[in-house]
């Protein structure tokens, strides 16, 4: 008889790359668990994943919204810190499955059902996952990260100088209140004896565990995202000494550093591809004339991008948890010019495959471009790029891969 896996998410659609994640771990599993996708939220205009519908997977779904499109802005709010209306529909919920053949996996819930879905499963003794897709159980806004000093923050997290710091873009009442939902959260992880922390990268998983008083390598487990092999034959199309455009795909926001390398192109005269949305995208394209602002665009077409790229350029500001762009870039045989304190710079050689600058300086990030105008020395790292010891399976190989991981977890 086969076993149970709920996946919770906040939405059942892509929503970034965790939201990516969770669908992908459904469709994953489907063959070789009763698989159950929970969501507690609704976005306007956005349609649940046709992948999540009649695909051997029981979708079950509700309308609630985030703090940031919510009407009712005060008692979203309350719910991000501990959403009682989850915790009560994700017990009625559990009502129908046994702790003794059921896992749960939580890939994201801090948007909409919060902590509170956690404290269920633990009180009715389920055993569980979570996944590390950022650093949301040891920071407060889950990035380690000041943006308004556009730099990574080094106070310890849940300090009194966290506590005081005011690190968020917006009003410093939205840092009490992600204060306390972690505090909330970090309450009820602390309980949680039947739970293993899912991590992505080597280096992410020691940062966590450095700041962190519950999450050690002993409960925790290591499920990297899924990186598909590219076709050799595809890989050598790519022609990097001969294009002239230097690529970033992500999320246009201030903590993945656009700007800086929108500034640093503009500063050379470089030609610059910037693929994705975010809340910096207006902005950014009205300062920048100079630069291609191309929008979200398909795994497919971010593919056909590589073939007219010279390096791709991954500029986070951030320590990030794996920057899982710029490993597909340079499994494809770009070039990476990374910065330094990123999670990313993990898989690029630093004069082989790609370059390291120095997080948030505009100035040896554009040395680092103008190295890249060297033919052979681009050339070079192209070829050492295809040829990077980078995690690479085929969907078979993964399938097989997580659904092991999965067994054992049980």
């Amino acid at each position: 008889m086969k076993r149970n896996v709920i996946i919770v998410a906040d939405y059942p659609f892509i929503d970034g790359g965790s939201h990516k994640v969770a669908i992908e771990t459904a469709l994953f599993l489907k063959d070789d668990f009763n698989v159950f996708y929970f969501s507690m939220g609704m976005e306007k205009g956005k349609e649940i994943d046709p992948r999540l519908i009649n695909n051997n997977i029981k979708l079950t779904t509700y309308n609630e919204k985030s703090s940031k499109t919510s009407s009712n802005k005060l008692c979203t709010m309350f719910a991000a810190v501990y959403n009682i209306k989850a915790a009560k529909i994700f017990n009625a919920y559990l009502e129908n499955f046994s702790p003794d053949n059921t896992l749960i996996c939580f890939q994201t819930w801090g948007r909409i059902s919060s902590s509170s879905v956690i404290n269920v499963a633990r009180k009715k003794k389920f055993k569980s996952i979570i996944m590390l897709h950022d650093y949301l159980q040891i920071c407060p806004c889950g990035t380690l990260f000041n943006y308004k000093k556009n730099k990574i923050c080094n106070f310890h997290p849940y300090s009194l100088n966290c506590f005081f710091c005011n690190c968020v873009e917006e009003a410093y009442i939205i840092k009490i209140g992600r204060f306390t939902r972690g505090i909330v959260q970090s309450h009820v992880l602390k309980k949680y004896k039947t739970i293993k922390y899912g991590y992505i990268s080597k280096s992410s998983i020691r940062i966590t565990i450095k700041n962190s008083s519950f999450i050690s390598f002993m409960n925790s487990i290591y499920i990297p995202n899924f990186i598909p092999k590219t076709n050799t034959n595809k890989k050598t199309e790519i022609k990097v000494e001969k294009n002239e455009y230097y690529l970033f795909v992500g999320g246009v926001t201030a903590l993945k550093g656009v700007e800086l390398f929108c500034q640093a192109c503009t500063d050379l005269n470089l030609k610059a591809i910037i693929i994705g949305q975010g809340n910096k995208l207006e902005e950014l394209k009205y300062k920048f004339p100079n630069i291609k602002f191309e929008g979200w665009k398909s795994k497919a077409d971010i593919d056909s991008y590589y073939k007219i790229s010279r390096v791709f350029v991954a500029p986070s500001l951030c320590y990030e948890t794996q920057g899982l762009s710029a490993i597909e870039a340079l499994s494809a045989g770009l070039p990476v010019i990374v910065s330094d304190k990123s999670v990313t710079a993990e898989y690029i050689k630093d004069g082989y495959n790609g370059l390291h600058f120095e997080t948030g300086s505009l100035i040896d990030l554009k040395k680092k471009l103008k190295l890249t105008q060297d033919n052979n020395l681009v050339n070079a790292m192209h070829k050492n790029a295809l040829n990077s010891p980078i995690e690479q399976q085929t969907y078979i190989e993964y399938k097989k891969f997580i659904v092991n991981i999965y067994k054992t977890c049980f």
